[in-house]
């Protein structure tokens, strides 16, 4: 047998013997996993945020997400199911609740509560930047990405939305013009001179109503000054029910504060004066 043959031989031996070991060898025991928390999403009603002092509240009615303190307003649904989505956490280590000050959960850095179970968020930890929070008798070790979720203020959690898909308009009264849903088309009258728009016009003027989302949301305070009453509209609904709109304006946006929340959804000069005429 030649020097080569016998390499490949010894090759061919090594590589079977390899593969009868990993074939035989006893299953690798997988890293234990811990839920941080027994909490199903669908049974959360009430949360509250309290972060460098500030505290934000809010609580699910009628199926929707309303902010209750420190603003009145609507809240964005997709945003308060990703903070909620905390009780889900996996964690591969976890801790005994004490010595908190070793975890930055004597201070911790945001206090959440779903219903009345408390979640502290403290320090990061070195090298992995996983996170240590605490939940019942244990600080678990988990994903970053869940206190990345949490708002700077309050309005970051509000909707944006003008008007929410459930909310179907079918009349917008102004001191210039009503706009009415009849019979399955809509039909405008002009309380002052001008050219009445066509039918295409005017659907796309309802339209852009349905999907009119705010740049941002300013605050009560935020308008204390500078602003101008522009305009009131009141929406008539499907469902009977009616959203009076007060607009106002300063140089730079115009904003729209509806009758049932305190804050105000800005848009831009342009956008703005596009949804309080129908008329171009």
């Amino acid at each position: 047998m030649t020097h080569h043959a016998r390499l490949n031989m010894i090759m061919l031996a090594t590589i079977i013997a390899a593969l009868i070991f990993l074939y035989f060898r006893p299953p690798t025991e997988q890293a234990q996993e811990f839920s941080i928390s027994s909490l199903s999403s669908e049974a959360v009603q009430d949360v509250r945020l309290i972060k460098q002092h500030d505290e934000i509240v809010l609580s699910k009615t009628r199926g929707q997400w309303r902010i209750l303190k420190p603003i009145q307003a609507r809240a964005d649904e997709k945003k308060i199911a990703e903070i909620i989505l905390v009780h889900q956490a996996k964690a591969q280590q976890r801790f005994p609740l004490e010595n908190l000050e070793r975890f930055g959960l004597d201070r911790a850095y945001v206090q959440l509560y779903l219903n009345e179970e408390y979640f502290g968020f403290g320090s990061y930890v070195p090298i992995t930047n996983q996170q240590y929070v605490a939940n019942g008798e244990h600080v678990y070790v988990i994903s970053p990405r869940y206190g990345l979720l949490f708002p700077a203020h309050a309005q970051d959690l509000a909707s944006r939305q003008l008007l929410e898909a459930e909310e179907v308009p079918i009349k917008f009264e102004s001191h210039q013009f009503i706009v009415e849903l009849q019979q399955l088309n809509w039909h405008i009258r002009n309380l002052q001179s001008g050219k009445l728009p066509d039918e295409q016009t005017l659907e796309q003027w309802v339209k852009s109503w349905q999907t009119a989302r705010a740049e941002h949301i300013l605050q009560p305070h935020e308008m204390d000054g500078g602003f101008i009453e522009l305009a009131n509209i009141k929406i008539s609904l499907q469902d009977d029910k009616n959203i009076a709109v007060k607009v106002l304006h300063n140089a730079d946006q115009v904003v729209f504060m509806r009758s049932n929340e305190d804050v105000g959804y800005a848009f831009s000069n342009e956008a703005g004066q596009q949804l309080l005429t129908p008329f171009q």
